[in-house]
């Protein structure tokens, strides 16, 4: 959470930005909080469409705005754990494939 007056000094610096669309998984978000997500992609995408979505959206970003690095910061604070699978949640690759096969059914 931000000093009240660091906030004030940042208005002017964030005000026009529009952030990308996210993920919405409402099994994630406490149930006082869906009303709120308003800048989500379709809920009919699969795993792999997110991801590709989000991939391509990073790439887009680093592109236009003639970028060497791009930091993603992970804001949600209120998110619970998802069951961790062996097999799927055991190594990034293993992740990979689980999406790609439509065999992740959470991630966290």
């Amino acid at each position: 959470v931000l000093d009240i007056d660091l906030q004030r000094q940042l208005v002017p610096h964030l005000r026009d930005i529009v952030p990308l669309k996210a993920i919405y998984n409402p099994d994630f978000i406490a149930a006082n909080q869906s009303d709120r997500a308003d800048n989500a992609l379709p809920a009919d995408m699969t795993m792999q469409q997110q991801l590709d979505h989000l991939r391509a959206d990073i790439k887009n970003f680093k592109t236009s705005n003639a970028l060497d690095t791009v930091i993603v910061l992970w804001t949600a604070t209120t998110e619970r754990m998802c069951v961790v699978l062996d097999g799927v949640h055991t190594s990034a690759d293993a992740l990979t494939a689980a999406v790609a096969a439509g065999e992740a059914t959470e991630i966290s």
